[in-house]
């Protein structure tokens, strides 16, 4: 009798214990853009104790801080192209916020930004707080793919009803890649994912798990996919082709340049024919078809910011450097439609847009106001010659890159209404005040609505 008496006093303990074990310990928090409600990638929130919280591809922070649930806490908050709420009765942005278990609270943002940020397409962690919170991501591996920590590029090409991305330096778990990396996705409208939802990417790897070399060199040092193509080759078969360099690095000349051809059976790129490094005229860039006269040709967006280099797109003169020619255009006198500030800019991409019936083209500028290579804008054109001379800022970055911006236009909705675009966030040459965690030197997408009155340049 007295061992069931002492039982019945613990009784109800137990059953709280059990009770609460299913219990979410998080306080849920999530940035939202106050246009769309859709949460915001991207957000710092900062308290007085000077501890950063990033939200997540969701917009999502799961904050647990057992000395600090339940009390009333002051945040900071700030993200790139976002106007932050002001505190009422004060000079601070941010809000305040009493944490407890199981409990929500949504922060709304004003974009600034005409592109709206969408989610972190690699690295570690894209969807840690939502998985923390035990919500679901559309992601199959939203905590980790291939091993992959962090990565630069990426551009993009459809091959054999899939599309082909490629990355340049990889970091790992335990290891770098320095030959390329690569993965490849399901076409939206095919069983992909929806591109404003995400993309699922299946990376080459090696047996480790890790991403593997994608381009077979015997060079030391680095070796770079640029330009990917696809066209028939002599034998009319699809061929999938990229320039490389290697043994080169950042601004030197490579040691060996060429043209390499996918070999499918291997997953490999071999290289076919290599190239004089110092020959003035060689693909550069993003390659874009253009058809003159009849004629298909491959033009490259490469920086100037009027695309300077094309070929005929057949397999004979892609192989050949003599065929690549230089286009005689001058360099644009570009201005910000918005204020007329003379802007310098470097193309990044340019392609065909059906919605708007113009070229449509991405540029960097150098030496923004913001940061030195994080301000991405918007131009127009009749044809890929131009003229492209008037702009509209669509990104801007408080002392942080965002740099290898490239539009993918296999995943444009509505015509081309809706065009996505990727670039590398990394704190390269911009010297920030905080590197951001998990986003640091990895890719991020973009959408753009081209309907936005603000785009209309003419």
């Amino acid at each position: 009798m007295m061992y069931l008496a002492r039982a019945s006093r613990w009784l109800p303990l137990a059953i709280l214990l059990i009770a609460c074990k299913g219990r979410q310990p998080h306080h849920r928090i999530q940035a939202v853009d106050d246009a769309t409600g859709r949460g915001v990638p991207l957000v710092e929130l900062t308290a007085f104790n000077s501890v950063p919280y990033y939200t997540d591809s969701n917009g999502l922070v799961a904050f647990h801080e057992p000395h600090l649930m339940g009390r009333e806490i002051f945040f900071e908050v700030k993200s790139h192209g976002y106007e932050s709420p002001h505190l009422p009765g004060s000079d601070l942005k941010g809000v305040k916020i009493t944490p407890i278990a199981g409990g929500r609270t949504t922060v709304r943002l004003r974009r600034i930004n005409i592109a709206e940020r969408l989610y972190r397409l690699t690295g570690e962690g894209i969807y840690r707080d939502t998985g923390l919170l035990g919500e679901k991501s559309p992601l199959r591996q939203p905590l980790l793919n291939a091993q992959v920590m962090g990565t630069d590029g990426a551009s993009t090409v459809v091959f054999k009803r899939r599309l082909f991305w490629f990355f340049g330096d990889t970091n790992g778990l335990n290891d770098i890649n320095l030959s390329s990396a690569a993965a490849t996705s399901i076409l939206p409208g095919r069983g992909g994912l929806d591109p404003s939802a995400g993309v699922d990417l299946d990376f080459f790897v090696k047996p480790s798990g890790f991403v593997k070399p994608m381009i077979e060199s015997k060079r030391d040092g680095l070796a770079w996919p640029y330009t990917p193509m696809v066209l028939p080759d002599e034998k009319g078969i699809e061929r999938l082709v990229v320039r490389y360099d290697s043994g080169t690095g950042l601004g030197k000349t490579p040691a060996e340049r060429g043209l390499a051809v996918f070999n499918e059976a291997r997953s490999v790129f071999e290289p076919r024919v290599r190239w004089d490094v110092k020959a003035p005229v060689y693909p550069d860039g993003i390659a874009f078809p253009v058809s003159e006269g009849g004629v298909p040709y491959f033009y490259f967006a490469n920086g100037s910011p009027a695309p300077r280099t094309r070929v005929r797109a057949q397999w004979k003169d892609v192989l050949d450097l003599s065929r690549y020619e230089r286009l005689p255009v001058a360099d644009p006198e570009i201005a910000d439609v918005a204020t007329g500030r003379k802007l310098k800019l470097r193309s990044t991409s340019v392609q065909w847009n059906g919605y708007r019936r113009r070229w449509v083209m991405l540029a960097q500028e150098v030496d923004g106001v913001a940061s030195k290579l994080g301000e991405i804008w918007f131009l127009e054109a009749p044809a890929p010659a131009g003229p492209w001379n008037r702009a509209r800022q669509v990104l801007t970055h408080d002392r942080y890159a965002f740099y290898e911006v490239v539009h993918h236009p296999a995943l444009d909705q509505e015509n081309g209404r809706y065009i996505y675009f990727s670039g590398t966030y990394s704190d390269f040459l911009s010297h920030p005040r905080n590197i951001t965690p998990r986003y640091d030197y990895n890719l991020i997408m973009y959408r753009l609505d081209l309907a936005d009155t603000r785009l209309h340049l003419r």
